[in-house]
């Protein structure tokens, strides 16, 4: 048992984190597309956005806003055969969802830290 070792972070606190990261993660990959489709575009811009995305990941810090958008725009241009301005739009949206995404993201890796410090001063 971790906490008996003397870490003080007790071995369901390590579940609970991993949880965490593993919505976290989720949200902020499915952020991009949720918004693509909330500001009006097809399954093909929500795609694009995903592939974008993933896509950005590789060109941080831009690609991680840019990916997505441009994702987006292709997909619904290409795929969808959107006019620019409502593929722009979609684009756009997968942006604002990919910045909501990131967001949440963050409150909760600050709410892993607070259970982080919890855990390990006052329960263990």
């Amino acid at each position: 048992m971790l906490g008996a070792e003397g870490s003080g972070l007790e071995w369901w606190s390590f579940v609970i984190l991993a949880a965490l990261m593993v919505i976290s993660q989720t949200i902020e990959m499915v952020s991009g597309a949720a918004g693509t489709r909330c500001f009006g575009g097809t399954r093909w811009g929500a795609v694009g956005a995903l592939a974008g995305g993933i896509v950005g990941i590789f060109f941080m810090p831009f690609g991680l806003l840019l990916g997505p958008l441009v994702g987006a725009f292709v997909c619904e241009i290409h795929f969808a055969r959107k006019e620019t301005q409502a593929a722009w739009h979609s684009g756009v949206g997968s942006m604002v969802g990919t910045l909501v995404g990131m967001g949440v993201k963050m409150v909760i890796g600050l709410v892993m830290i607070v259970w982080f410090f919890l855990d390990v001063w006052l329960v263990g």
